[in-house]
């Protein structure tokens, strides 16, 4: 009979330890789900009035396209064609933004719905977890009850006395077992900052739209000298260029990690996408000013939208 309740207790401990693994690996999910939730909550909170201006901006930009256009349709000068040239094209940025936007707020809307979904599993599981674990303790409440007083029948008094006292000694230690609770810290989101030399590409990339946007503002010709420009990257595939003015082409494309070989018209270059960037969204600018010998310029986009 003691050999029997010795097994027994053991592979209850047994039990109880996977129980105590199982409901940590939970918590932990439950942990992840929520500071994941907070996090895309937080971000759409912030797209939200990153999209409010965006719509802002297009809808001036209409407003001066439309002026623009009536100047022209006035008097079609060179003067008022330049003019709605450059309206032209600053709607065109407008309404990429607006639409890089939007898409940001898909992907982090998709996010924050995973991780509700797993949050609302874990929180299941939990939850059917404790039910559980409080009908198996009631069940070997009975368990030891039955077992003390079959031990009180056929055992001496002093076998009797003995065996309690073990009984006693190793329900305290269950109890204990069962009692016993993971404490899992919860370490806040730090609020994500550029690293030194994300700060150094940050600046090369402002500067580099800056350039271009001075370029395009000025006198530049209206059509593509390269029409339907595409380009292809031997990891990503192909994507289509968008002609801004003058010889200023661009894309926005997600790129995966690892080295790219990049063909843009007839010339080749090399792209190095870090690990951490893996699938990040990146805009790419073909600038075919030096006499047809195109330069390729790439930066992660969302560069320009982290403030130091």
């Amino acid at each position: 009979m003691k050999f029997k309740s010795v097994s027994f207790a053991c592979a209850l401990m047994v039990a109880c330890a996977s129980m105590h693994a199982q409901s940590a690996t939970l918590q932990q999910q439950l942990n992840e789900s929520e500071q994941g939730i907070a996090k895309y909550q937080a971000k759409l909170d912030t797209l939200q009035g990153e999209l409010d201006q965006a719509q802002a901006d297009v809808d001036q930009a209409k407003a001066q396209k439309e002026t623009a256009q009536a100047n022209y349709n006035v008097e079609a000068s060179a003067e008022n064609e330049r003019a709605l040239d450059r309206a032209n094209g600053s709607l065109s940025l407008a309404e990429r933004k607006l639409a890089s936007t939007q898409k940001r707020i898909g992907f982090a809307d998709t996010k924050k719905a995973e991780y509700e979904k797993t949050y609302s599993a874990a929180r299941k599981s939990i939850d059917e977890q404790a039910k559980a674990n409080e009908r198996a303790a009631q069940a070997e409440k009975l368990r030891q009850e039955e077992e003390a007083r079959l031990l009180a029948e056929q055992e001496a008094a002093l076998l009797k006395e003995q065996e309690e006292q073990a009984a006693a000694k190793l329900a305290a230690a269950e109890l204990a077992t069962q009692e016993a609770v993971v404490e899992e810290a919860v370490v806040e989101e730090a609020k994500p900052k550029l690293s030194a030399e994300e700060l150094q590409k940050q600046k090369m990339a402002r500067a580099k739209v800056s350039e271009f946007n001075a370029y395009l503002a000025g006198d530049v010709r209206k059509r593509a000298s390269l029409s339907r420009l595409k380009g292809s990257s031997s990891l990503s595939g192909s994507f289509r260029f968008e002609h801004l003015g003058g010889e200023i082409y661009f894309t926005e494309v997600p790129l995966k990690s690892g080295e790219h070989k990049i063909k843009v018209s007839k010339r080749y270059f090399k792209l190095v996408i870090p690990e951490a960037d893996n699938g990040e969204v990146y805009s790419i600018y073909f600038d075919n000013r030096a006499n047809g010998r195109g330069r390729l310029t790439a930066f992660k986009t969302s560069l320009l939208e982290v403030s130091k």
